[in-house]
């Protein structure tokens, strides 16, 4: 599942915390809200194609959501690799402007997500 961030309402919001922030996050996360998730997957009918013994892909989207409190969706994205790697004091800070952009906007995130699944036949 990946972060469908173009139907993100608090889309704008969360990137200028991101932009606010101490250290500078590249978009190449897909928690990070100016990223683009699915360019980040892979092709899935190359690799398949590649890899041999299956017919032709289908790849079917299932989009769905989740609501976060601030502090959820903060706990969330601290078990994601780029937020991880962040040093103590910028991790924080990131955490802190991020929880306060949810806040100032109700309280709760809706993340709109959507779940991908490739399908192919062994020959």
């Amino acid at each position: 599942s990946f972060p469908d961030w173009e139907r993100c309402p608090a889309r704008d919001a969360l990137s200028r915390a991101y932009r606010a922030a101490p250290v500078k996050l590249q978009a190449d996360f897909p928690m990070h809200p100016d990223s683009e998730p699915t360019r980040l997957a892979g092709d899935w009918h190359a690799e398949i194609a590649a890899a041999g013994g299956f017919g032709a892909t289908q790849v079917r989207r299932f989009p769905w959501s989740e609501t976060y409190s601030a502090a959820g969706y903060t706990a969330l994205l601290q078990t994601h690799q780029d937020h991880i790697l962040l040093g103590d004091g910028d991790r924080i800070a990131l955490m802190k402007l991020i929880e306060h952009c949810i806040e100032c906007n109700g309280g709760r995130l809706e993340l709109p997500l959507t779940t991908y699944v490739c399908v192919a036949r062994r020959l």
